[in-house]
């Protein structure tokens, strides 16, 4: 609908004041459309009354114009029909008069019109044609406008490639601009790609980035626009306070935000975040705002969102009737709006394609394919790098590959890879390119942390990469020089984890500047190479340990392979030697005057030197660690002064050196020390390498004193060897009685039970027919008599029962019926069933909506009903009156973990109740296990503490191990006034029938 002009039609002479008028205010109205609303309809309804009727081309452009203003501000206010209207009266006012160059707007419009309203169809043929238009009038402002239109519509078509390259191609075009509202907004966009994409640090580095633009530029809308992603990206992270922290940022500033999407979309988010911290209360309020916020703007998109956000607040309040309303609603709008639209945008999209406008957004691909193309290389290019570094677990293997593997994707002069050793020094592991010759690999460079306007405390700080155009300013210091160069660098951390490794280094020789989509594949590889080098320093961590046990293995068989104590110490010197690296390795030992040390072993270059050395208790390192019995390591051997200089050795001052020594100890006596001393660049001695010394040296007294007690040791073996004999012969009589006696408990129980089966069944069969005698139904007391009977009969053939699925479960003997089993319908069953039993504790059982979601499963339905039905019913008699059990699960496709390679789900039940004592975590599994006392037992299936057989969760292990899967259950202990609560987890494969392992928890 147009706001038609009443003012008389003018002369001539004052058609140019009118002109000349009405542009300066479009030109106040335009930005007024994202600030204020209102003035902005009030300066376009001054236009509307000012503008003459004339058939004259300069007014009726003008006229156009304003109704595509117009047009764009019913889209702010949430008025898309309106603004329809509007955009297509200003196409035709401008398609009769032949001007194309103020069409683009009015398509950008109609496009954010025609999507907001669902109809994507509509919305892309109107892009595409902007899109022409743009390319063919050379307008850069309106053609970075359309793609990132064309972008948000394939976002919400779900190709979130296509959406990423329109976005990128359009920000790369606006930086050229310098729009910084777009800027935002483009960033902005991007991050929700990513966040769809999984890529969750891209998302919020984007979404801080558009964030501070926004503030920095005063654009209100932006910031509720872009607190709302935050928010959003930190919800998906279950990061609930950044998640309130933006989005009550975006509320605070709705009052002067006009876009109501944006506040339909701040309440929805605030909705969905106090029911995920279980403030149904808020919740509800926040939600029922956004809902008839997005009814009365009839935005679809929202409407079903808020729907399903509803029901499964209300489901979680626990009013029923509300849910289902709500859920009803949702699936409405899914089903009968949007999967009808989903078949119109197809018909369209056919149509659209042999328009010649498809055709030519066909074309526009081809140009594209080329760069797919590239990227297709790129991501083969990265797969091959990516199996280049994890072909190796070797540290030295996989540094020297990360730098030659990088050279292959991107262009560079020099390159350095340098790890943090230190908490201030990095060091040099890796290099590529031509290098200085006092650049050494495993040099150690000092960095000063406070120096934060340092390039590379810059990249420390911010964890995030840093492109420098040039290093002119940085090529000057002595030290870093070499890692600048003269030209274009790069600084890349290396991030696992949120923890800093080290950093790359890249330099250029020219001021040609890494671009974006460089900078973008270089963060993609470094983040791989980061996970390998973790994985490497954990090889070597586990290959060191491995390396260590092996040593104390090694030594042990040393020391009991010989009584030579000169051979057995001169042993433990070498294997300490080549563990740690060391260039020179001293074992010392007390003379018998107990003043003096001597060198009784001794490994590396002057091992002659040491030898040939006494030294005075108390002289020197060694023999201040002698008289002290305290160990040590010095990592500034040449400021010690404690230092002795051995004939014939360098000055500790000439070889800087890590030293590392300890006692070795005889009944709390010092006796002797062993020290070690490496260079520097290999890494300082730790508490860890200490620790292992220690053993090393409690080792070497071991052999001392094996030296000194052989006789008395070999009459003790003597007698050992017939005691250790004696007892593993009655141990094995003693195992093979109690496998007997378990065999003939199972045989009795079997039998047992059995037996039980045919007279319970018949006192069944004759109590129902007393309880159907029509003589007894006028006598209450004789027919509660009969219905006890049978409700006792129902109890004991369940305990037969429970006793015989005990006894096949026992000998693996279960037979399964597979079929598919929907898990969420069979607990909704199992919690139905017991609901009087939970009203009667007063307690409260929730069954997440996450469950709604888990693939059906190839299972046995009675047994596996045994199972859960079973945990539930534990959960309610372990928590006391009031309290809650709630049920939550999760499926997977691929491996969760490497003793469980198959496609699977688990679910959890948890309580609130008294918890499990840390040793019967395990036992609780085991056959005839009480928790509790045995005076507890209780007929009752739910009276709190009530004792059972103890069979229970005996039978739920061998069903669920019958299945392929796991059980098992966790618990912060045993507290009946804390209440910490037991989880119980069952793992089952989606396909009972397909081998599987036994995975362990």
């Amino acid at each position: 609908m147009s706001v038609k002009s009443t003012s008389v039609s003018p002369t001539q002479h004052n058609i140019d004041d009118i002109i000349a008028q009405v542009t300066q205010l479009q030109a106040q109205i335009n930005p007024l459309l994202r600030t204020d609303t209102n003035q902005a309809e009030t300066l376009l309804n001054t236009v509307t009354n000012t503008l003459p009727q004339t058939d004259n081309p300069q007014i009726e452009k003008l006229r156009a114009i304003n109704l595509g203003l117009r047009a764009r501000l019913k889209n702010n206010t949430g008025h898309y029909d309106e603004a329809i209207q509007y955009g297509l009266e200003a196409l035709t006012i401008l398609e009769t008069i032949g001007n194309k160059r103020d069409i683009p707007p009015i398509l950008h419009a109609l496009g954010i019109s025609y999507r907001i309203l669902g109809n994507l169809s509509e919305s892309l043929a109107y892009r595409l044609r902007q899109l022409e238009l743009c390319k063919e009038l050379g307008d850069q402002d309106n053609y970075a406008r359309v793609l990132t239109g064309l972008g948000v519509i394939y976002n919400d078509m779900g190709d979130y490639d296509r959406t990423l390259s329109y976005f990128h191609q359009s920000l790369e075009v606006f930086e050229k601009i310098g729009d910084s509202y777009w800027l935002a907004l483009l960033r902005n966009n991007i991050s929700d790609c990513h966040l769809h994409l999984g890529n969750v640090d891209q998302a919020i580095q984007y979404g801080l980035e558009s964030l501070s633009i926004a503030k920095d530029n005063n654009h209100e809308n932006m910031i509720v626009v872009v607190s709302n992603t935050l928010g959003e990206i930190f919800l998906t992270l279950k990061d609930w306070n950044n998640a309130s922290l933006h989005l009550r940022n975006a509320l605070d500033l709705m009052d002067t935000a006009h876009n109501p999407n944006h506040k339909v979309d701040t309440l929805k988010l605030l909705g969905i975040l106090c029911l995920r911290q279980d403030d149904t209360a808020q919740a509800l309020t926040y939600l029922h705002q956004a809902e008839e916020l997005a009814e009365k703007i009839q935005n679809k998109q929202y409407l079903y969102k808020i729907y399903e956000a509803l029901s499964e607040t209300y489901e979680t309040a626990q009013d029923t009737d509300q849910a289902l309303t709500y859920y009803k609603k949702f699936h409405q709008i899914k089903e009968s709006v949007f999967n009808a639209e989903s078949n119109q945008k197809m018909q369209n999209l056919e149509v659209l394609h042999r328009t010649e406008s498809a055709q030519k957004e066909a074309a526009h691909y081809a140009d594209l394919y080329a760069s797919e193309q590239a990227r297709n290389e790129l991501m083969h290019t990265l797969n091959q790098v990516g199996r280049a570094l994890t072909s190796t677990l070797e540290m030295e293997a996989v540094l020297n590959k990360i730098l030659d593997q990088l050279a292959r994707l991107i262009q560079f002069d020099r390159g350095a890879l340098l790890l943090w050793k230190h908490d201030d020094f990095l060091q040099l592991k890796a290099t590529w390119g031509a290098w200085p010759d006092h650049i050494t690999l495993d040099s150690l460079f000092w960095i000063d942390l406070d120096e934060t306007d340092f390039p590379l405390v810059e990249v420390q700080m911010g964890q995030r990469p840093l492109p420098l155009p040039t290093t002119t300013n940085h090529t000057t210091n002595e030290t870093w020089g070499p890692f600048f160069g003269h030209g274009a660098w790069l600084g890349l951390p290396l991030v696992h984890q949120d923890r800093v490794l080290g950093m790359l280094t890249l330099a250029r020789d020219n001021d040609d500047p890494y671009a974006q989509e460089t900078i973008t594949t270089v963060t993609t590889f470094i983040t791989q190479a980061a996970v390998t080098i973790v994985n490497a320093q954990l090889y070597a961590q586990s290959k060191r340990r491995a390396d260590e046990m092996t040593t104390l293995t090694k030594v042990g068989e040393d020391i009991l392979s010989s009584l030579n104590l000169s051979h057995v110490l001169d042993r433990i010197a070498h294997h300490a030697h080549q563990l740690f690296h060391a260039f020179q390795t001293i074992l010392w030992l007390r003379s018998n005057d107990g003043e003096t040390l001597q060198a009784i072993a001794a490994m590396g270059k002057y091992t002659d030197q040491f030898l040939a050395d006494t030294v005075y208790l108390g002289e020197g390192i060694a023999g201040t660690i002698a008289q002290t019995g305290q160990p040590e390591i010095i990592n500034d051997s040449e400021r010690d002064r404690r230092g002795k200089h051995v004939p014939g050795t360098p000055q500790q001052e000439d070889t800087p050196a890590s030293i590392m020594c300890a006692p070795i100890m005889v009944r709390d006596r010092p006796i002797g020390v062993m020290s070690l001393y490496r260079d520097k660049t290999l890494g300082w001695f730790d508490e860890n390498d200490l620790n292992f010394l220690m053993g090393l040296t409690r080792q070497a007294a071991v052999a001392i004193e094996n030296a000194k007690l052989y006789d008395q040791v070999r009459r003790f073996n003597t007698q050992l060897e017939k005691e250790v004999a004696r007892r593993t012969e009655d141990l094995q009589a003693a195992y093979a009685q109690l496998e007997r006696l378990d065999k003939t408990k199972s045989d009795f129980i079997a039998v047992t039970a059995h037996e039980l089966r045919t007279p319970i069944t018949v006192l069944k069969g004759y109590g129902q027919l007393l309880e159907r005698d029509p003589l007894l139904a006028d006598h209450q007391y004789q027919s509660n008599l009969a219905t006890g009977i049978v409700t006792g009969a129902n109890r004991l053939l369940e305990i037969v029962n429970t006793m015989l699925t005990m006894i096949k479960a026992d000998s693996q003997s279960l037979t399964l019926n597979l079929a598919p089993l929907n898990l969420y319908s069979l607990l909704k069953k199992i919690v139905k069933n017991l609901t009087d039993d939970i009203e009667a504790r007063d307690q409260q059982i929730f069954i997440t909506s996450g469950i709604k979601r888990l693939p059906d499963i190839y299972a046995d339905r009675e047994s596996l009903t045994m199972v859960f039905s079973n945990l539930v019913i534990n959960a309610i008699k372990y928590t006391p009156d009031g309290g809650q059990i709630t049920i939550t699960g999760r499926s997977w496709q691929s491996a969760p973990r490497p003793d469980w390679p198959f496609p699977g789900l688990e679910i959890v039940v948890s309580d609130t109740g008294i918890g499990i004592p840390t040793p019967s975590l395990d036992l609780i599994f085991t056959k005839f296990y009480q928790t509790g006392e045995v005076a507890n037992h209780s007929s009752g299936k739910t009276q709190f503490k009530a004792g059972g057989p103890g069979l229970g969760l005996a039978i739920c292990r061998g069903i669920i191990q019958a299945h392929g899967g796991l059980i098992w259950a966790d618990s912060d202990g045993y507290d009946e006034e804390t209440l910490p609560g037991s989880d119980f987890h069952v793992i089952l494969p989606l396909d009972a029938s397909q081998p599987q392992s036994e995975p362990a928890p």
